[in-house]
Parts: structure tokens; C-alpha cells; sequence
């Protein structure tokens, strides 16, 4: 193979794989999709997303429940509890924040793009995921 052929076939590969990889979803897009998608919006103004499985881990429910009944809705973080129906989902905070403003609140019964057990947290800076992390893996200010 001459030379001008094996720079040309190296090109060719280089591109491909960056073409290709240019054109792979981030980790956060299906999660993203699920917020806008459960919120019914298009951009998310939320500093944080709190996806809640309702029906998984009592601590760290009773964790984040206490937190709500501190500060409400207070701050910019949304918080979605889901479960097998919306009923379920709604039981969760009836549960855990009675008599709380729900504008910072969805229950509903649409499936996160992967199973939970824990919380997941997404964090975003103008809109735009910067980080996220089982609810457990972290110090948040959920934990004051």
C-alpha cells in the first residue's frame, strides 16, 4: 500500500469514528427527554430535577420529604414522584409533604428511562445537564 493511500484510509477512519461519535446521545438526553416529556415543557429552568421512585427506598423518601416540609417549594428544583399509576405517585407526597405548595410538584406514573431504586438527581446550569447521581452517592443540600 503506498503511503498517500495509508494517509487517506487513516483520514477516512479518523472521520468516521468522530462523525460517529459526534452522533451519539449523551448519558443525560433520555433523562432530559423524560423531564420535558413528564413536564409538558420544552426548556428546563431548573437548577435541579429530583426523580422520585415513590415506591423505592423509604429513608431516602422520608430524607427528601423532610426537606420539602423545611423549604417547600422554595429555591429551583422540580420534583417528579413516579409509580405504577399517578394515584400511587400523588400518595407520596400526600404521604411525606401534606399541606405543601405543589407547583414544584408532578406525580405521575411515566417511566424514567432507567428503573430506580433510589432518587436520581440531575443537576443543570442554564438549562443544560452538568451532572447526575443516585440521590445516595452524594452530600446534597437535601441532607442539611
Amino acid at each position: 500500500m503506498q503511503a498517500s493511500s495509508k494517509v487517506h484510509t487513516t483520514f477516512t477512519l479518523l472521520f468516521l469514528f468522530f462523525a460517529a461519535a459526534c452522533n451519539q446521545e449523551s448519558e443525560s438526553t433520555p433523562w432530559i427527554n423524560y423531564i420535558k416529556q413528564t413536564a409538558n415543557i420544552n426548556t428546563i429552568p431548573y437548577d435541579t430535577v429530583l426523580v422520585i421512585p415513590a415506591m423505592g427506598c423509604h429513608g431516602c423518601l422520608g430524607t427528601i420529604g423532610d426537606y420539602l416540609k423545611k423549604h417547600g417549594c422554595g429555591g429551583n428544583t422540580l420534583y417528579i414522584a413516579y409509580a405504577p399509576s399517578e394515584r400511587e405517585a400523588s400518595a407520596y407526597f400526600q404521604r411525606y409533604v401534606q399541606n405543601i405548595d405543589r407547583q414544584c410538584q408532578i406525580a405521575t406514573k411515566n417511566a424514567p428511562p432507567q428503573p430506580l431504586i433510589v432518587p436520581m438527581v440531575l443537576v443543570f446550569e442554564k438549562g443544560k445537564p452538568v451532572e447526575q447521581f443516585e440521590f445516595t452517592q452524594k452530600k446534597t443540600h437535601f441532607f442539611e
